[in-house]
């Protein structure tokens, strides 16, 4: 293995007294970072840039700084240092993760560092190979990893342009946000997926981002319904039954809503599972509730997973309240095995209704549980215009720059 160790000129160890210097350390490493996948090194400056955000202020950020650059060093010559097929990194890991050890052992052990060190840093790599974590500086490592392969870059320099969608759906937005421990990287994560499938949907799938425009459009542009305050204690079984849509996810962001008349909030999800009403499987969702002391709405957190029981009012919205099941994920670990067994009994009902426009002058019966106080009509027919027309104005824009490309 000598043979494969770099160097730069002859002064390649760096005396440990000294204060450590990343640009040299960055340096050293680059060539042998080089001969590994495409787009390793690239995405070892990235995972370098989380672990200092996710890591600042910590007294063993140093190691923190040289695993990031050398958790992907096993990669050595294992395929060829070009764009390749998911399939094709999946079935060489364990051949990579073999490597780890004793290149880093070498490398460090080049620069001066004690065993202990070296140590701690093979572990690190090791949780990040694994994509486990059970002790701090492991989250750290992890989650910066993790936050560094949600970016287009990292899709373009590593994998086929066939992979990216299948890579993305299947694993950044199904596994990542589930592996995030660290608090910084859970509040980020949603903004990162939600740049990352505007820029692969734009590309590649006109229709999906058109669904999720509309969807979005639906959720702030028009007037919402409140759920009076009468609450009742719900089994699992009779909540999937009363919502229109059940699933879990992280809150991107909790704001309040433009233009009511009372005072209401939305919640915008990145969606993990769906069990119910999801059908046409958007990722990005937004949930209202309400606000006040005589209403039962339900305060969100940024960040903060949930199991989410939502109905869909008249105008095509979801919402929630505290009397409709709604939790906090953490909360809930038995409730989700009971609907998945409540899905899969209930598997040939009739699909779930897509939310549609709402009509202009729908008359919501009083003595209703759902109430809302009524609109001013003018102001709903502006509104409906100016959505119609937002509508339109997206699609041309998708026409043309897909006739365009």
């Amino acid at each position: 293995m000598p043979d494969r160790l770099l160097t730069v000129g002859e002064d390649c160890l760096i005396c440990k007294s000294m204060e450590f210097n990343e640009e040299e350390f960055k340096e050293y490493v680059k060539p042998h970072l080089l001969k590994c996948r495409a787009g390793d090194w690239e995405h070892c400056q990235r995972v370098v840039h989380w672990v200092k955000e996710l890591g600042a202020g910590r007294d063993d950020l140093e190691l923190l700084i040289v695993a990031g650059y050398l958790h992907d060093v096993g990669w050595w010559d294992i395929l060829p240092n070009q764009k390749i097929f998911f399939q094709e990194l999946l079935a060489s890991e364990k051949e990579a993760a073999k490597n780890t050890k004793p290149f880093i052992t070498e490398i460090m052990g080049a620069h001066g560092y004690s065993q202990d060190a070296i140590d701690k840093v093979v572990r690190l790599a090791v949780a990040a190979d694994n994509h486990e974590s059970k002790l701090e500086d492991e989250e750290i490592l992890v989650d910066a990893d993790s936050l560094g392969k949600l970016d287009i870059d990292h899709l373009k320099q590593k994998y086929k342009e066939t992979d990216w969608l299948t890579i993305f759906e299947g694993y950044y937005m199904n596994e990542i946000p589930k592996r995030l421990k660290t608090e910084k990287a859970k509040r980020s994560c949603p903004a990162l997926i939600e740049k990352l499938m505007k820029e692969l949907y734009q590309k590649k799938n006109m229709k999906k981002i058109l669904f999720i425009f509309i969807l979005f459009f639906l959720s702030i542009g028009f007037s919402s319904q409140a759920l009076a305050c009468k609450c009742e204690l719900l089994d699992t079984s009779d909540a999937y039954s009363k919502a229109d849509v059940v699933f879990s996810g992280i809150v991107a962001s909790f704001f309040d809503r433009e233009g009511s008349e009372q005072v209401y909030k939305d919640a915008e999800f990145v969606v993990y599972d769906s069990w119910k009403g999801n059908d046409n499987d958007p990722r990005i969702v937004t949930v209202g509730t309400s606000v006040g002391s005589s209403m039962c709405g339900y305060s969100f957190t940024e960040g903060k997973e949930y199991l989410i029981y939502a109905t869909i009012t008249e105008d095509g919205k979801m919402y929630t309240s505290t009397c409709d099941g709604t939790k906090l994920l953490s909360e809930s670990e038995n409730e989700q095995e009971v609907l998945e067994k409540i899905q899969y009994e209930t598997a040939n009902t009739p699909a779930e209704a897509i939310p549609v426009l709402p009509e202009i002058d729908t008359v919501i019966d009083p003595s209703s549980e759902k109430t809302e106080p009524s609109s001013n009509g003018t102001l709903v027919i502006g509104m409906a215009i100016i959505g119609v027309l937002a509508i339109g104005l997206l699609i041309g824009t998708i026409f043309y720059f897909s006739k365009k490309k």
